[in-house]
């Protein structure tokens, strides 16, 4: 488009755009760099639940938000019924049960009509299980809400678990397993939770035969029991009209009730059996290069002191190439491309708090021992004024982001009542970051990273991490400590 060719519109955009931009300019003296610019604060009130939660009835909570941008229609629930309740030695049932609501056809439509109808209105419908819940999702031109929510409804309530679709999931699920091992990241990730969680439900490891253990009995029993309006909680966005979509959701899942099936009790989620003891186990995976975590068991959402250890975690190692353990590992000694921090807390179990990096085979005990290092640094002096104001200005830069679409407004608020955290969270948690001080993140230091603690899972070829790189010597310690594992069979994670 030529300068003749610009509508008058355009202009007067661009007009207003500059005469704005002047007058910030002007509102304050020149200065020497951009750096030094000076804005107001700004102030982001986070929504209130309330304008969006409806009790639709007993055990089924709707977070609503109307959405007129686009013509569409999104939908997300979740109900107690996740992997936590598979029985033993059937590891894997939650996950098939789910696999199949969607895959498995109904009792009014074969899996591939399901499939093709979809396919035909150009929509998505999901299921799949967590560790305690399971989840179903959908997404549809709002001119097609009221066929998908059927469809819906027929895929939760009315499932056929078709017997070629069974073996079709199964067979999937093995080869799956069998690829566990291929590389030593996914070779740490079959086999860390069981070092970590013990015996414990989070550590459970699903096996080719603990897949071809479950039968269809089995997955028709797991849907009796978990699928339904347990502590149910919906999320609709899109365009629609607010009261006559609350009519039509009740209609669509007015089968969708209560089975009984509940949470288990608190103390039982927080008691982890079996559970790891300091050690370094080296998972031998031939290759040059290694993959590694350096863990402990940690808190859980809940425990006051998860605010001020997500904002330490920033400092050591969530902070980008900006945090300690960039600087030194990445910047410094230029060992690796990959190496954060982490603060697990998931809502009613205890998570951990770890480091993972990847590096060299031949550097891994050098790696460990630099971490090493930085967590007793952070433990034994306050942070600078400076790595503080950073940390607080990232997690409260950014907070409004949390809200940036009608969905994400109610997503992030029925994730509160999920986890049965206040709904007032999002307009403390603020205040609360901008409250912590550098005396509490050395106390939170001292007391949930304990280095006697810890954890050290690497995967890599073990001869080339045992023996080290003479250029930069050290030793994973106590040899007694260090355990090799030879890694046999993906398929029953041995």
């Amino acid at each position: 488009m030529t300068a003749r060719q610009r509508s008058p519109q355009l202009t007067a955009l661009v007009t207003i755009s500059l005469c704005l931009l002047t007058s910030l300019v002007a509102a304050q003296p020149i200065v020497d760099h951009p750096s030094q610019l000076v804005f107001p604060e700004l102030r982001f009130d986070p929504p209130s639940a309330e304008q969006f939660r409806v009790e639709l009835r007993d055990g089924l909570v709707v977070y609503i938000q109307e959405d007129h941008t686009l013509p569409t229609f999104q939908l997300s629930l979740s109900w107690i019924g996740g992997s936590y309740f598979d029985p033993p030695g059937k590891e894997g049932l939650a996950g098939l049960t789910y696999a199949l609501l969607r895959s498995g056809g109904t009792t009014r439509m074969t899996a591939d009509q399901v499939d093709e109808r979809l396919e035909f209105l150009s929509a998505q419908i999901g299921t799949s299980a967590g560790l305690y819940e399971g989840t179903a999702s959908c997404w549809c031109l709002s001119r097609d809400t009221d066929e998908v929510l059927g469809l819906l409804a027929d895929i939760l309530l009315r499932p056929a678990f078709e017997e070629d679709k069974i073996r079709r999931e199964r067979e999937e699920a093995l080869e799956t397993l069998s690829h566990r091992y291929d590389s030593p990241a996914s070779l740490l990730g079959a086999r860390l939770p069981k070092l970590l969680y013990g015996d414990a439900p989070p550590g459970r490891t699903v096996t080719g035969a603990s897949v071809m253990g479950i039968t269809r009995d089995d997955l028709i029993a797991f849907h009796k029991n978990f699928v339904g309006a347990n502590k149910a909680i919906l999320t609709v966005s899109g365009d629609f009209a607010r009261e006559e979509m609350l009519d039509k959701l009740s209609d669509a899942l007015a089968e969708f009730v209560p089975t009984g099936a509940t949470m288990p009790d608190r103390d039982e989620r927080l008691e982890l059996p079996g559970a790891a003891t300091p050690a370094t186990y080296l998972l031998n995976k031939a290759g040059p290069q290694a993959q590694g975590q350096m863990c402990h068991l940690g808190i859980e959402r809940h425990d006051p002191d998860f605010v001020p250890l997500r904002v330490l975690n920033y400092v050591l190692g969530g902070g980008g190439l900006s945090d300690r353990l960039a600087r030194r590992v990445r910047g410094d000694e230029g060992l690796t491309y990959a190496i954060s921090s982490t603060v697990e807390a998931p809502y009613g179990r205890r998570g951990a708090v770890g480091v993972s990096f990847s590096c060299g085979a031949n550097n891994a005990a050098y790696v460990v021992s630099l971490v090493r290092e930085e967590i007793d640094r952070i433990r034994a002096e306050e942070v600078t004024d400076e790595e503080l104001t950073i940390a607080k200005d990232a997690f409260l830069g950014t907070f409004p982001d949390a809200f940036s679409t009608p969905y994400d407004v109610i997503a992030n608020l029925a994730a509160l009542e999920r986890a049965e955290v206040p709904l007032d969270f999002y307009s403390r948690v603020r205040d609360e970051i901008a409250a912590v001080t550098r005396a509490d993140l050395l106390r939170v230091a001292r007391e949930h990273w304990r280095p006697d603690a810890l954890l050290i899972v690497l995967a890599g070829d073990a001869a080339a991490m045992q023996a080290g790189n003479p250029e930069k010597p050290a030793t994973f310690g106590d040899a007694a400590r260090v355990h090799v594992i030879e890694p046999k069979d993906p398929v029953a994670c041995e």
